[in-house]
């Protein structure tokens, strides 16, 4: 499974990345002062998940439509992020990019 690393000193931070296999899952690690995850499918729906059955998607994992920005808060509104250090993203098609920007 491949992992990104997003860095904690420097908000926002960007990475864009190509998918490797349909369905394989790629980590995000978060750094613990994150409280924003934007991602986004280039050309390509994707998929985003919290947990993996080894090296696959989760069965149980949100659909994201091709271009378009899927936002989501790690973030309880009162500064903690409630231990979310990491989320898994895939594609059904491989060689998909996908971007990834993280708000402190």
């Amino acid at each position: 499974m491949t992992e990104i690393d997003m860095d904690g000193n420097l908000f926002p931070f960007v990475q864009r990345f190509t998918l490797g296999d349909a369905n394989t899952a790629n980590q995000i690690n978060l750094p613990p002062e994150a409280r924003t995850a934007t991602v986004r499918f280039i050309d390509n729906d994707g998929k985003l998940a919290f947990q993996t059955d080894s090296d696959n998607i989760f069965a149980h994992h949100i659909e994201c439509a091709a271009d378009t920005n899927n936002e989501f808060s790690l973030g309880d509104g009162i500064g903690a992020a409630h231990g979310i250090g990491k989320f898994y993203v895939a594609s059904s098609i491989a060689s998909t990019v996908c971007v990834v920007m993280v708000e402190g």
